[in-house]
């Protein structure tokens, strides 16, 4: 959820900004917080020799909520 919330800001300040630095600060800040949240998944896999079914179970999840309300949101829409 947290990774969410900071893509959030991301969003919002790259918003804020000229539309010349704006992609340039979006994709940046992307890239950051993707290569962290790989080093996590990493450390958790390889060092605190957490279960990889259960974490990557447990990382598609949110994803899987995400998909089903952007389809019902669509599919309603139009009501």
């Amino acid at each position: 959820m947290a990774n969410f919330f900071w893509l959030r800001s991301i969003l919002t300040r790259s918003l804020g900004l000229d539309a010349r630095t704006a992609p340039r600060f979006a994709v940046l800040r992307y890239l950051v917080r993707l290569a962290l949240l790989a080093v996590a998944v990493y450390i958790l896999a390889v060092y605190c020799k957490a279960d990889l079914f259960g974490l990557l179970l447990g990382l598609s999840v949110l994803v899987f909520n995400i998909i089903a309300v952007s389809i019902y949101m669509i599919s309603t829409q139009g009501e």
